[in-house]
């Protein structure tokens, strides 16, 4: 009897080990996976190039001297209500993303504060680029889940607080009512 129950529980475990899934890498330039419920890479490059071209296309960043404005990149506010994720990731990774973006535009030159209180010439940003990232969760009739992130940008004139652009950036997912997001 006891040799039953250990040649069962040994082909079980055979059988359920069989079932997982294989490591793979990301191709991040062609990838075949299908969406996520979630914020993911992809969301976040297309955001982020969509807002940079945006921004940079506005005008707002050209300069009569045909020099570059200063612009410091502020940490982007998280108010979704993701809990598969890390806290702070997403908005770490959006707002890396921004300065990647940004600085390899040649439009602009990014600050950072960092580094910037211990330089010699002291570089004043003219412009702040500030945002929040929100998500909202809605059931459709089906009772699937409808997931609506915005991710909303502003470029505001540091010696007057003003606003001079502005992007809300609509990514939105439909998921099956359990899926974690």
């Amino acid at each position: 009897m006891k040799k039953q129950i250990i040649l069962l529980a040994a082909a079980a475990l055979c059988v359920a080990g069989g079932c997982r899934t294989t490591t793979q890498n990301i191709d991040r330039v062609n990838d075949q996976s299908g969406a996520i419920a979630g914020f993911d890479f992809r969301d976040i490059n297309r955001s982020i190039c969509e807002a940079v071209a945006s921004m940079l296309g506005s005008g707002r960043m050209q300069r009569n001297d045909g020099g570059r404005w200063i612009v410091n990149v502020m940490p982007v506010k998280d108010d979704t209500s993701n809990m598969a994720r890390d806290t702070g990731a997403l908005s770490e990774a959006i707002h890396t993303s921004l300065r990647e973006e940004l600085t390899n535009s040649g439009k602009c030159l990014i600050f950072n504060p960092a580094v910037g209180r211990y330089a010699q010439t002291a570089a004043v940003p003219q412009f702040a680029l500030i945002g929040t990232i929100n998500s909202r969760s809605l059931f459709l009739d089906n009772k699937d889940r409808q997931i609506e992130y915005n991710l909303n940008l502003s470029l505001v004139e540091t010696a007057t607080g003003l606003e001079v652009w502005q992007k809300r950036i609509f990514i939105g997912k439909r998921a099956d009512r359990h899926a974690i997001y």
